[in-house]
């Protein structure tokens, strides 16, 4: 089973069904045995690495809880046993994998898919009690629970430990307001998921794939959309996570704010995947600025090298990184002092598609050749790869629809319906049902799913 399948959606609704008949006592538990179940139809082998993560950093947590060693050297050993686990996942089993491979995409299911995420957690987590800002759990379950919770265990946000762990002994099945939130959160997730993100997706790979045959400067155009592509494959996974969490009387936080709109680069990285450069900003930012002091410069780029490997340990995340950090450079000390607002967030989004060579490929010859056929082949007509469809078409407007929605930084879409509950309830119903005609168990390809 996959991630946004057909099959996984109904059993997302069977947990919802279960969590509103059963005893509120029993959500923890449920809400665990159904995370598991679900990790495990993903993939039973993800279920090894999950279980050895949760038991080595409860292990951890409470030794460090209880002063048992009482110096750093334990929770920096716990911090490097955590991050092997998560090199080896990536350098070793998983190097292979990018979103193109040899000419198709990508989606085959990853071993400890989800593990640059709930990694974190557990590290943050870590840090925390060391430091004495949050306490130990010493409930297993609950503690298993905050690293498994399902809607946000593969693709975030981060969320810490406290947010969760008070929720989860507070948790009620929400209102019918509530709950109708929720769900259209939903929708509006697989509205930019299913129909906006994959039918850019089609209309896009044929010319990334041929890009050795196009016109460079039609591939310099269609990069900064593969950007816009990105956005709402990833966000559209988030958006569908808050809603199912809501749903069942849990907020989880959100992981992206319009980073279209960015006024330029830093805030255009502040805005994409809020939960990681929040966890970057307080485990991570204070040693930097301890080690490197007021040397902006190499902070940017160490920021910015970290959320490459972050991604993948593999050459061209790493120069991924690195380019990102220049480009916080660039912003730092240049484009941020340009004023016109406009110009800043054309050019954010513009830098933006200028690193997705190095996120496609799994290559670097592959990456390269991609931007040496940005600069040489402007002598090439550019054509169509394919054909447009009806179903294209309706995906445009869908597209502007979200964009307005998005825009208007509403992203429930109760609030941008006409008054009328009937005719919302109706529409969302519509949507719903037919976006999951259109769905089968193959699932969704999705950009973020390797990491």
């Amino acid at each position: 089973m996959e991630s946004l399948s057909l099959s996984y959606i109904l059993l997302v609704f069977f947990y919802i069904t279960l969590v509103k008949i059963l005893p509120q006592r029993l959500f923890i538990i449920l809400t665990l045995i159904f995370s598991l179940m679900v990790y495990s139809l993903i993939d039973l082998n993800n279920i090894f690495i999950l279980t050895s993560v949760i038991l080595i950093n409860y292990a951890g947590t409470y030794l460090l809880a209880k002063k048992i060693p009482e110096n750093r050297i334990f929770l920096s050993l716990m911090i490097v046993i955590n991050l092997s686990i998560l090199v080896l996942i990536k350098n070793y089993i998983n190097a292979d994998v990018s979103f193109i491979n040899n000419g198709a995409h990508s989606s085959r299911i990853l071993f400890g898919m989800g593990c640059s995420f709930y990694i974190l957690q557990c590290i943050g987590h870590l840090i925390d009690v060391y430091y004495d800002k949050d306490e130990f759990q010493h409930s297993l379950i609950k503690y298993s629970l905050y690293v498994s919770f399902f809607p946000q265990m593969i693709l975030g946000p981060i969320e810490r430990a406290y947010y969760l762990f008070d929720q989860f002994d507070h948790q009620k099945f929400p209102n019918l307001e509530e709950f109708k939130a929720g769900f259209s959160r939903m929708v509006f997730g697989l509205i930019k998921k299913v129909i906006v993100a994959n039918t850019l997706l089609t209309i896009l790979m044929p010319f990334i794939e041929a890009h050795s045959s196009q016109n460079s400067l039609l591939l310099f155009f269609l990069l900064p959309v593969f950007m816009v592509f990105l956005y709402f494959d990833f966000s559209g996974n988030i958006d569908f996570s808050l809603g199912v969490a809501r749903m069942v009387g849990i907020k989880l936080n959100e992981n992206f704010d319009n980073p279209l709109l960015s006024r330029g680069y830093i805030e255009f990285f502040n805005r994409w995947n809020i939960s990681f450069t929040n966890w970057l900003k307080d485990y991570v930012l204070p040693s930097l600025i301890k080690i490197f002091g007021n040397k902006q410069f190499i902070i940017f780029i160490t920021i910015g090298l970290l959320s490459g490997l972050w991604h993948q340990t593999t050459i061209n995340f790493t120069i991924w990184g690195m380019i990102i950090g220049f480009l916080l450079v660039l912003d730092h000390y240049y484009i941020k002092n340009f004023q016109s607002d406009f110009f800043k967030r054309v050019l954010s989004i513009l830098l933006g598609g200028f690193t997705v060579p190095f996120f496609v490929f799994s290559e670097f010859n592959d990456s390269l050749a991609l931007y040496k056929s940005l600069c040489s082949n402007l002598m090439i007509l550019p054509k169509m790869e394919g054909q447009l469809s009806i179903s294209h078409g309706i995906s445009f407007i869908f597209l502007v629809l979200v964009f307005i929605v998005e825009f208007r930084g509403k992203r429930d879409l109760n609030e941008f319906l006409p008054k009328s509950k009937v005719f919302k309830n109706i529409t969302l119903l519509i949507v719903f049902v037919l976006i999951m005609v259109f769905l089968t168990d193959d699932g969704q390809i999705n950009a973020y799913n390797r990491f």
